[in-house]
């Protein structure tokens, strides 16, 4: 009984999975998309090998993330550096990536229960968290 059981689940989860992750890839979409945007901070990662005097070693701007048609764009304001860029967005197996603009590709992860910063990630040499603006 106790292998039946098993084997049933190992088979729920298997179809379940697939439709748990687009609800998922949805409720992110949704939450990345609010009006009212984001601000961001990024702070050394733990595999950061810059020197501490590094310039833009901590920072923040805001970020804005629009559908474009079929594709998903954010508009990113740099405070620390004073620049402004727009990237493509990728959203796949949870995970939200995007190029910032001085900085290695960021992935962000959706943490629906942190309602203070619901998105965290890392770069290269940065940890990256996001909060409603």
């Amino acid at each position: 009984m106790k292998i039946v059981s098993s084997i049933v689940l190992a088979a729920l989860m298997t179809f379940a999975a697939p439709f748990a992750l687009a609800q998922s890839t949805d409720e992110i979409l949704n939450q990345l998309l609010r009006p009212g945007g984001w601000i961001y901070e990024w702070n050394p990662g733990p595999t950061n090998k810059l020197s501490p005097d590094h310039f833009g070693l901590t920072g923040h701007g805001e970020m804005l993330f629009q559908a474009q048609g079929d594709a998903v764009v954010v508009t990113i304001q740099n405070m620390t550096v004073s620049t402004t860029c727009k990237r493509d967005v990728t959203i796949s197996g949870g995970i939200v990536m995007f190029n910032p603009c001085i900085a290695s590709e960021v992935k962000l992860h959706f943490d629906p229960a942190d309602h203070d910063f619901p998105f965290k990630g890392e770069s290269a040499i940065y940890d990256w968290r996001l909060k409603p603006k």
